[in-house]
């Protein structure tokens, strides 16, 4: 709070609007507990790729993978996939980029959309 260096004089208040947009790290970070490709996600219903999610094959098996087609997958063991997708999608850094694609640049002001395109940054109110 206060009057910030190289600024008009006019003090901030520094009350946050909005939520800060996630860095590439953050996102990371919160799948972290998740599964790899290739180690079954049954248990975890998460996959730490962005842009993957947790796939049914059987009720034994599930994996992470970008698409999946019910049926029997080439060079598989024969058994057929459900495709069930269990949990949600890991989000991309292009996914997590678009949605704050309405949100203001640095320097233009976010009193309005309340958010920040650059990951990692934050809103802030100034009075």
């Amino acid at each position: 709070p206060g009057v910030h260096e190289n600024d008009d004089g006019k003090p901030w208040t520094c009350k946050e609007l909005g939520e800060r947009t996630p860095s590439q790290e953050a996102t990371e970070s919160s799948y972290e507990d998740c599964s790899n490709p290739g180690d079954g996600c049954g248990s975890t219903k998460c996959c730490k790729v962005p842009g993957m999610a947790c796939f049914e094959k059987t009720e034994y098996w599930a994996d992470c993978m970008e698409t999946c087609t019910p049926g029997v997958h080439e060079n598989d063991d024969g058994k057929p996939w459900t495709c069930k997708e269990l949990g949600e999608r890991t989000p991309s850094q292009e996914a997590t980029e678009s949605s704050y694609e309405d949100c203001s640049n640095p320097g233009d002001g976010c009193g309005s959309t309340k958010c920040c395109k650059v990951p990692g940054m934050a809103c802030f109110e100034k009075t």
